[in-house]
């Protein structure tokens, strides 16, 4: 019997830094025929991705909806390109979803592709808008109708990370290496605990300026090359803690999917107290904190065992297995019923 075809249309795909999309497809790809186009290379790109195209252009993009006859077209972000998902969708009557995650939510004055999208967006085109829980009211108040909204954890592959088993006693840290990152401070936490071993996964970027800070400190910290997400379970279970650190002034930093990857892997969380929402993400199972010196404390002692047991609970909250039902159901509704 054939499954109904979902076209994505990403912006640069496969990106180590957007392994989001990743845990997505793998979830869904059983009931749904997926075609993946790129429309930019991935700058740091991962090995084991799913076949996709590279197709820059609006007019080639075309060609492949003419060959591949989607039943839906699919995005993350709301960002640039959703205009050009909203033009294919409307020449060719082709409904869409879209779903948002922390960078592109996190704004004070709506951002001008997103107003210009508003319209498109309400309309009967438009399945739905998946976003974090967070960002709701700010979706609201962009002018995107409520029944259009739908909140939803990140998308966690939950059971390739769930492991009882002990942890390694090691503090590790993850991401690209943005500025809105703050690895310095990271860098500093290693300084000031000297025999503890530290480990940066840190993805290109300035990754070399983050080297060369963390070199100026005498080394404490392991910067690390950046491993496949297959290893990503193995990295987390040989540390005690993970240590989240951002820049508070720059307010862009959402809810990393690090965290609910730790939390399924037994590994304690020490989060900045960037936003009250981001208490809902981590649960009773993390430590907030407002000065990296505070951390020094909390990750010098072993993580309580009943945090470690809420920790799983809480993570669950992002597993793709359980929640992918708020996208599929969408889909399900928009495609011809002999295929149902």
């Amino acid at each position: 019997m054939s499954k109904p075809r979902v076209l994505y249309v990403l912006v640069q795909y496969p990106q180590l830094s957007e392994t989001y999309i990743r845990a997505e497809i793998e979830a869904i790809r059983a009931d749904f025929d997926v075609e993946i186009i790129s429309l930019i290379p991935a700058d740091y790109p991962y090995a084991n991705y799913f076949p996709f195209k590279l197709l820059p252009t609006r007019a080639e993009i075309q060609s492949e909806i003419e060959r591949f006859r989607p039943h839906l077209v699919h995005t993350h972000w709301l960002h640039t390109q959703l205009e050009l998902v909203i033009d294919l969708s409307r020449a060719n009557g082709i409904p869409f979803t879209v779903r948002s995650h922390s960078f592109d939510t996190l704004f004070d004055a709506v951002p001008q592709h997103l107003a210009a999208s508003v319209e498109a967006l309400n309309s009967d085109l438009c399945l739905g808008v998946l976003t974090l829980p967070f960002a709701v009211q700010r979706l609201r108040n962009a002018g995107i109708d409520a029944r259009k909204i739908k909140a939803v954890y990140p998308a966690v592959q939950y059971a390739e990370f769930l492991d009882r088993g002990p942890n390694g006693d090691a503090v590790m840290n993850v991401g690209a290496s943005l500025p809105k990152k703050k690895f310095e401070d990271f860098v500093a936490l290693g300084a000031a605990l000297p025999g503890v071993e530290f480990n940066l996964y840190s993805i290109g970027y300035l990754s070399d300026s983050i080297r060369a800070v963390n070199e100026a400190h005498g080394s404490p910290v392991n910067v690390r090359r950046p491993v496949e997400p297959s290893e990503m379970p193995a990295v987390y279970k040989a540390h005690r803690w993970l240590v989240v650190t951002a820049d508070k002034s720059m307010g862009t930093v959402g809810w990393p999917l690090c965290i609910a990857e730790a939390q399924a892997s037994g590994v304690g969380v020490c989060v900045p107290n960037l936003r009250e929402d981001l208490k809902d993400y981590v649960g009773a199972s993390g430590f907030f904190y407002d000065s990296i010196d505070e951390v020094r404390e909390i990750i010098s002692r072993p993580y309580p065992d009943h945090m470690r047991e809420a920790a799983y609970v809480q993570a669950r909250k992002s597993d793709i297995g359980i929640h992918k039902s708020v996208l599929t159901d969408l889909w399900e509704s928009a495609t011809p019923a002999a295929l149902r």
